[in-house]
């Protein structure tokens, strides 16, 4: 893997290193989020689920609209914006005393994360040809598990301090990152394709309607999800309630660091010889 960061120019593995610090910052504030809500807004575990999971969902259907602005506008510029957007998401979680203002900043992280995901995926199949792109999400999916390993013990170490200091570290996090791409940034990396007229953002919405297979895979994307996303936020739920929040910090922090460790151990081995040729069998084994 290091050899082929090294292989990539710098404004891929800027863009790499946007996957590792960010999913680093959301790791040492999300496994905790309901300890911290049912502490501070003394909630039960129903409007727990309620918030996180809206916040989810809400963010998610914001991102639709993000993803056609991908197509619009800079990438430069996107990334930016929604990294800005991630900053005073955790900003605004770490200050504010309200529920409702709470989960519009929950909301306000999800939606910017996603984004940014999306705005990076697409900067990679600008800047990379095709043969090498598989390569390349697979060493950007090990840095978001090196991330993700890493991030619930810090995050558990500055809870037992303070409550707050998670949101602190996750909004330095994001805003180290935006002040270096600031900097350093590929101002002109654009998805945009300015040879193609514009199109409204529900024409596009019925283009990809009638394309069966991205149907199908959003629909898979969506059920596994259901299974799989946020499962440390069921895992906390749950322990909140039947133990104690000490031993809750600790299981959660070795259930995710052993889970991305494995992730961690085979992703890359198995991701990169991943090709467009058979990606349907992959998909099949997968």
């Amino acid at each position: 893997m290091l050899a082929a960061l090294r292989h990539y120019p710098a404004s891929v593995n800027l863009l790499l290193s946007s996957s590792l610090f960010l999913m680093l910052g959301r790791a040492i504030t999300l496994p905790y989020l309901v300890i911290y809500l049912s502490s501070n807004f003394v909630l039960g575990m129903s409007d727990i689920g309620m918030v996180v999971g809206g916040a989810l969902i809400a963010g998610s259907l914001l991102s639709l609209y993000g993803g056609y602005l991908t197509d619009k506008l800079s990438s430069y510029r996107l990334i930016l914006c929604f990294t800005g957007f991630f900053v005073a998401g955790f900003i605004g979680m770490c200050v504010t005393s309200k529920l409702w203002l709470f989960f519009l900043f929950l909301v306000s992280f999800n939606f910017a994360y996603s984004v940014i995901d999306i705005v990076v995926k697409a900067a990679f199949g600008k800047l990379l040809p095709v043969a090498e792109q598989s390569k390349v999400f697979s060493v950007r999916y090990t840095l978001i598990n090196i991330g993700y390993a890493v991030g619930p013990f810090i995050g558990a170490g500055l809870a037992h301090w303070n409550m707050k200091l998670p949101f602190v570290m996750s909004a330095a996090l994001g805003l180290g990152f935006l002040v270096v791409y600031a900097m350093y940034g590929d101002r002109k990396l654009s998805s945009a394709d300015p040879a193609n007229a514009p199109i409204s953002f529900i024409a596009v919405g019925r283009i990809l309607l009638k394309d069966y297979r991205l149907v199908c895979f959003t629909v898979g994307g969506v059920l596994s999800a259901v299974v799989f996303g946020q499962f440390t936020a069921y895992l906390s739920q749950y322990l909140v309630t039947t133990t104690t929040p000490e031993f809750t910090y600790r299981v959660v922090s070795s259930v995710v660091a052993v889970n991305a460790a494995v992730v961690i151990c085979l992703q890359y081995l198995v991701g990169k010889r991943i090709s467009h040729q058979y990606l349907n069998q992959w998909l099949t084994a997968g």
